[in-house]
């Protein structure tokens, strides 16, 4: 049966929003993700709210547990009343 994937070159990059409101572990983030992945950060739940607002959803949703104002679990809320888990997974960092 041959191969109908396309070649690694040519496959999109998935998404993966990076919610964090530490410099370091955003930064940690991004250089293991970067290299498969097309990684934007936000530094609080709110900014990552209006993004999905405004421009729908990533592949993967990553959350800090803990953030000032809205927490991870707060966020991850919101977003499992809108979307279920087959549809965006989500991933909560302690």
């Amino acid at each position: 049966m041959p191969n109908s994937s396309p070649p690694p070159s040519f496959r999109p990059t998935a998404r993966v929003w990076l919610v964090d409101d530490s410099p370091l572990h955003v930064t940690i983030a991004q250089q293991a993700l970067s290299s498969e992945y097309t990684v934007e950060t936000f530094g609080d739940g709110p900014s990552v709210l209006e993004a999905l607002a405004q421009r729908g959803y990533p592949e993967l949703l990553i959350l800090d547990w803990h953030m000032p104002g809205l927490t991870g679990l707060e966020v991850c809320s919101f977003v499992r009343q809108t979307k279920d888990s087959g549809e965006l997974p989500v991933l909560i960092m302690t």
